[in-house]
């Protein structure tokens, strides 16, 4: 999890989920996220350039302590920091580089409580309205079935990428990053990646 707030001090928290080691270690005080395909609000993104405080928190699945991380982060497009991110073959459009100013393990005892890595203790699938049911409500004259295709895409054929935004929307992102950012152009990227998270 990520969060971030704006110029004006408005919060948002944001998910990352990836593959094992997917966070880049280039130093003890650095690290490397990649940005995959997600909801296209681009909020933490744009949270960052106008004020770069974030804050992390790790979770590892089957592990109760989690790891938290407070620092300053920027964005990168630089091809030599975003080819070892690449995930099946497919490096992110971004990355954002955090200069660490704080890390500290968490305590398990909030996991614990929540049975968060206890399968038994998971509610039944349709214990809840599917997701593509509560867009439809929310937003109405749209068809649920549709919204569900949709979303089944987005979950596995563009799960890693999406080709149409590298094509069309990559060259608008990085002028709009560069529009945006209060320095007029993107910070320079960080060294390439040495060792990445879990690696011995």
């Amino acid at each position: 999890m990520i969060a971030s707030a704006n110029r004006d001090g408005a919060p948002d928290v944001s998910p990352r989920g990836d593959l094992p080691g997917f966070a880049a270690v280039p130093d003890d005080r650095t690290i490397v996220l990649p940005d995959r395909p997600g909801n296209k609000k681009l909020m933490t993104l744009t949270n960052v350039l106008e004020n770069a405080v974030v804050s992390l928190i790790f979770f590892v699945p089957g592990r109760t302590e989690s790891l938290r991380v407070n620092g300053r982060a920027r964005i990168t497009t630089e091809p030599a920091v975003l080819a070892p991110l690449a995930a099946y073959g497919k490096p992110p459009l971004t990355a954002l580089i955090v200069a660490v100013e704080r890390a500290w393990l968490h305590c398990g005892r909030a996991l614990i409580r929540s049975r968060l890595w206890e399968p038994g203790s998971y509610p039944a699938p349709d214990a809840l309205p599917s997701l593509g049911t509560m867009i439809t409500e929310q937003i109405g004259d749209i068809d649920a079935g549709e919204v569900e295709a949709k979303l089944a895409q987005a979950n596995t054929v563009l799960l890693w990428d999406e080709p149409h935004r590298r094509q069309v929307e990559g060259v608008d992102l990085q002028r709009n990053v560069r529009y945006r950012s209060p320095a007029g152009e993107l910070p320079a990227a960080n060294r390439l990646p040495k060792r990445r998270a879990g690696d011995r």
